[in-house]
């Protein structure tokens, strides 16, 4: 009987522990209106990379070019702001239809490969891309170092959603 209760207690421990790394994934998640303090985030894919290019400023096709963006699968380029930080940033999608082919994996793998900064999504994304995006996005930031002799760096990024 009491190994009974001691394996129920440790369940309950478990789940609280598991409750409170999802909360700190949430922090990172931000449902509202746009805000002004939000980056800019583009989904581009190598189609759609020419007509995107063409609405940056010099300085941000510039910078494209040194780091020789071409929309591949997986690449992130932090672009530069005129004040020194952070302007925007572009996720490369390779050959897709686009943002409205977003995954799960897109957005997992955006929290800890983002500066400390607030991003938004600037193209419209379908109910289905939104999911996938935010879905991606919490288990990204998710962390669980209660059993770690050293913690995960804790997320500094974070994502606004309209």
């Amino acid at each position: 009987m009491q190994q009974a209760a001691e394996s129920v207690s440790w369940i309950r421990a478990l789940r609280r522990l598991r409750y409170a790394a999802a909360v700190t994934a949430l922090d990172t998640l931000h449902l509202g209106p746009a805000s002004e303090a939000a980056c800019p985030l583009w989904f581009v894919s190598e189609t759609d990379l020419p007509h995107w290019r063409a609405s940056l400023d010099a300085q941000q096709r510039a910078w494209l070019d040194g780091m020789a963006f071409a929309a591949e699968r997986q690449r992130l380029v932090v672009l530069p702001g005129a004040d020194g930080r952070v302007g925007g940033a572009v996720l490369g999608l390779g050959n897709t239809r686009g943002a409205e082919d977003l995954n799960l994996w897109h957005g997992a793998s955006l929290p800890d490969r983002l500066p400390a900064a607030r991003v938004e999504p600037r193209q419209p994304l379908g109910e289905r891309a939104r999911q996938q995006l935010v879905l991606g996005w919490l288990l990204g930031a998710y962390r669980l170092n209660r059993f770690r002799s050293t913690a995960l760096p804790a997320v500094r990024a974070a994502l606004q959603l309209q």
